[in-house]
């Protein structure tokens, strides 16, 4: 499901506090990146895949800048992002995401051990 977006805390203040918190604190800082990957990934759950793309496509930049490419939140962020160009019907964009994941992770999508 959507994780109660809309309902709990209103969407249109999620993007504005995140922001809030990367200038308080920098945009090292991995929570708020985190966060815009949860709204993302609610975003992709209501079909709302431009949306979505804006929130993942930032908070998968930054988690990579920030925490490297292999850690479980940029891996979680690549592969929602991956999951919004397929159900958006751009599978050029999804291949150009798995092809750029850490060697392991495209061997395992790939069928191979290792």
């Amino acid at each position: 499901g959507a994780l109660g977006v809309g309902r709990f805390i209103p969407e249109r203040l999620v993007e504005p506090g995140i922001r809030r918190r990367q200038c308080r604190f920098g945009l090292g800082v991995p929570l708020p990146n985190a966060i815009r990957l949860n709204l993302g990934g609610c975003l992709l759950d209501l079909e709302r895949y431009a949306e979505a793309e804006a929130a993942l496509t930032t908070s998968y930049a930054r988690l990579n800048k920030t925490l490297g490419d292999e850690t479980p939140y940029t891996e979680r962020a690549r592969q929602k992002l991956i999951e919004v160009y397929e159900a958006w019907g751009r599978p050029e964009q999804a291949a150009a995401l798995r092809a750029a994941a850490p060697d392991d992770e495209a061997s395992d999508d790939a069928g191979e051990s290792g």
